[in-house]
């Protein structure tokens, strides 16, 4: 006897742009850069002048921190993920990376990673769904060979 698979509900979540996320991991690149840039002043005076690229580096930073607007679903069987004014991609895996209880980072693979940060306040009442399907959706067990 096989015990019955029982399959999470669908589910969809929009991911929204974190501006306070944003900000902090460009923040904690320009510190990583001033401190660096610190260590080395120490040893080779002239690079003072790298200096200068400190703004770069931390509008660069704020850049490449930024998240794109997408759309997490799953259907009951698989996750799919999205951009507005596209068709959803099939995940072709999903991994909690840290799971913070009010702060969750995704990697998602579809076609090549994408990080996910999803926070509690962005979910509102789907907090509870969003994590029990991320932890109960997971691929159906392989059916045994022949006997």
């Amino acid at each position: 006897m096989t015990a019955a698979y029982r399959r999470p509900a669908a589910f969809a979540l929009d991911v929204a742009p974190q501006p306070r996320l944003q900000s902090l991991v460009a923040l904690l690149v320009v510190l990583s850069a001033t401190a660096g840039l610190a260590a080395w002043v120490v040893h080779w005076a002239p690079a003072i002048w790298l200096a200068l690229l400190l703004p770069i580096v931390s509008w660069q930073a704020w850049r490449l921190a930024a998240v794109a607007p997408r759309r997490l679903q799953f259907d009951g069987d698989a996750w799919w993920l999205g951009t507005p004014g596209r068709a959803p991609q099939p995940c072709r895996r999903l991994e909690v990376v840290f799971d913070f209880e009010t702060w969750l980072l995704l990697r998602v693979d579809v076609g090549r990673w994408r990080y996910l940060p999803i926070a509690r306040h962005q979910a509102g009442a789907d907090w509870g769904r969003l994590r029990a399907t991320l932890y109960a959706a997971r691929p159906a067990p392989e059916a045994d060979g022949p006997a």
